[in-house]
């Protein structure tokens, strides 16, 4: 066998090169094949590692990798943030299966995390780049402005509330709304307390945490419970921590969607639970799933005011007088309702 362009003997295999077979016997002429290439795939490499690069959150970034003289390369970059590499999604990133992996507006909570690139081609193993880490720093912001009092509002509401004058969170118009109606309730003899539903008792399955960060009035305190006032994080003074008293409450939620208004009401009691900052209290219903389906499927928020009494008749009520305001009792019913008014 020989090369195609000088027919000398072939030493060595390169890349392109054309060949062909010459055969000679005890008669003239030889007989020569047709002529045929070699072609010689490069194995997958890299020539040009990523590097670590450092950024500030909202900036642009690329990192780069090559695959040097790899014969039909691909490429598949990779993303760790603690829980193993996974190939790279989302908006902020282009170009996740090219040589330049781009990453737009990135934002602060990204730092820390780890990429590489998977090198393949046609031929086999493929290769993995360096691990390089992306540091991303905050930019300067101002928490707390030369015109801000410097305090959160928390045990003012508290005070405010304790007033009769309910104070809500959160710029909840409907909350308000929910205040005002269940403070006139019980005309005014005793305050209401603004509560976001938060957590199940960790022993009682129909128990429930009404809690918030210290706007519960002082008035309603359990006599055995230690009063404070405390920081919120290392940031502002103001926020109220006490456990409310014992008893039975109502809960109340107005709320609407599209135009369409109801009244969520029911009874609950106190029971006992675990400690917890803020000011809060545990209260225990019949079947706390059946509340929670009224408040998933809506249209309430998870904002509820309270108060100590069972005031869910006179809410029931005062819905006949006020047009397009359906009432949705839950704990007791709406039958249960009107039968205690029948009576």
């Amino acid at each position: 066998m020989t090369p195609a362009s000088d027919g000398m003997e072939a030493t060595a295999l390169t890349r392109g090169e054309m060949f062909h077979a010459v055969i000679s016997g005890e008669c003239a002429p030889p007989a020569t094949s047709g002529d045929a290439m070699l072609t010689v795939h490069e194995r997958p490499e890299i020539t040009l590692q990523p590097v670590n690069e450092t950024i500030c959150e909202d900036d642009n970034i690329a990192f780069n990798v090559s695959a040097g003289l790899t014969t039909s390369p691909t490429y598949q970059w990779q993303v760790s943030f603690g829980a193993g590499f996974n190939n790279v999604g989302g908006a902020v990133y282009t170009g996740g299966t090219t040589p330049t992996l781009s990453l737009s507006n990135v934002p602060s909570s990204m730092n820390g995390y780890q990429y590489r690139a998977i090198i393949g081609g046609s031929c086999t193993p493929q290769v993995i780049s360096d691990t390089i880490v992306l540091t991303v720093h905050e930019k300067p912001e101002v928490l707390l402005h030369p015109d801000e009092y410097g305090i959160a509002p928390c045990f003012a509401n508290a005070m405010l509330t304790d007033e009769k004058i309910p104070v809500v969170c959160e710029t909840d118009i409907h909350g308000a709304i929910t205040a005002v109606m269940l403070q006139a309730a019980n005309m005014h003899k005793e305050p209401i307390f603004f509560a976001d539903l938060t957590i199940r008792h960790p022993e009682r399955n129909n128990s429930e945490l009404l809690w918030h960060c210290g706007n519960f009035p002082y008035s309603l305190k359990a006599k055995d419970s230690p009063a404070s006032v405390r920081w919120h994080g290392e940031v502002f003074p103001g926020i109220a921590q006490w456990k409310l008293k014992e008893g039975e409450i109502t809960m109340l939620r107005f709320d609407g969607d599209n135009g369409k208004y109801s009244l969520l009401m029911g009874h609950a009691h106190s029971v006992e639970g675990p400690q917890t900052s803020g000011t809060y209290l545990w209260v225990e219903v019949n079947d706390w799933p059946l509340w929670e389906e009224r408040f998933i499927r809506g249209p309430y928020i998870h904002h509820v005011a309270g108060i100590y009494g069972k005031f869910a008749p006179v809410l029931y009520e005062a819905c006949r007088y006020i047009p397009e305001l359906r009432p949705d009792a839950v704990e007791p019913s709406e039958e249960e309702l009107k039968k205690w008014l029948r009576e």
